[in-house]
């Protein structure tokens, strides 16, 4: 598959990526990718985030390609169950341990079990 023939969305983690990002350079360089926006970058709520990653899937027009980094990979992983389309591939970076409250920061609680 071409980049040309594919929805790419990337799916940063919490705070968002900044400017020198890898995710935000990947983004400028890829034509069809685009981010998807939490309303709260700094206060993750699990539904809201979920919602806002399934929305993008379901919306997309050419098969959907995730590239989520940390908490981003959380809320991609815990929306699968509202796509309503399949998704061509994913690229998960850094995953966040959300199920170990020992090493869980508190900003992650609501993407926890």
């Amino acid at each position: 598959m071409k980049v040309k023939d594919a929805d790419i969305l990337i799916v940063p983690g919490y705070t968002n990526s900044g400017p020198e990002h890898w995710q935000t350079r990947w983004q400028s360089k890829l034509s069809t990718a685009r981010r998807v926006e939490q309303a709260e970058w700094s206060k993750p709520v699990r539904e809201d985030w979920t919602a806002n990653v399934a929305r993008a899937v379901n919306e997309a027009e050419r098969p959907v390609v995730l590239v989520a980094h940390s908490l981003g990979v959380a809320a991609a992983v815990q929306a699968i169950p509202k796509f309503q389309r399949p998704v061509a591939g994913a690229f998960f970076v850094a995953p966040p341990d959300v199920a170990n409250p020992e090493i869980r920061p508190r900003h992650l609680m609501t993407f926890g079990p």
